[in-house]
């Protein structure tokens, strides 16, 4: 059997036809993407800054006595690339920062240096 003939029945078997297993790696591959940037976004260890993000309108002494009530320390306040929500970058006393803030309503307690600090707004 000639290279062109073998070429030609291994272009036609079945398992090259449906392309199922091209879609399966793919979703695979994002799915580990996915499962990454979560690790990179939501890791907050001891000794690193945390950004709390809240809404635009959210009252300042508040949030900043819920940050100081749940063990934090307000370093500063950025603006959001995503909408018009606030970053509020705290350094947490290295206990349980993220429960506690959640504990009070604020879900979205995150890295704020995750991908190269991409989610605050560069200053001008």
């Amino acid at each position: 059997m000639s290279i062109l003939a073998r070429q030609q029945e291994y272009t036609k078997a079945p398992h090259r036809r449906s392309g199922g297993s091209v879609w399966h790696g793919a979703l695979a591959g994002t799915a580990m993407l996915g499962a990454i940037a979560a690790l990179e976004l939501f890791a907050i260890g001891s000794g690193r800054t945390a950004g709390v993000v809240v809404s635009g309108d959210a009252p300042a002494e508040t949030v900043m006595a819920d940050v100081v009530a749940s063990g934090g320390l307000p370093l500063r306040i950025e603006r959001s690339a995503i909408g018009d929500a606030l970053v509020w970058i705290v350094q947490p006393d290295g206990g349980d920062f993220v429960g506690r803030m959640r504990a009070r309503g604020y879900w979205l307690v995150i890295n704020p240096w995750a991908f190269g600090g991409c989610l605050i707004q560069a200053r001008n």
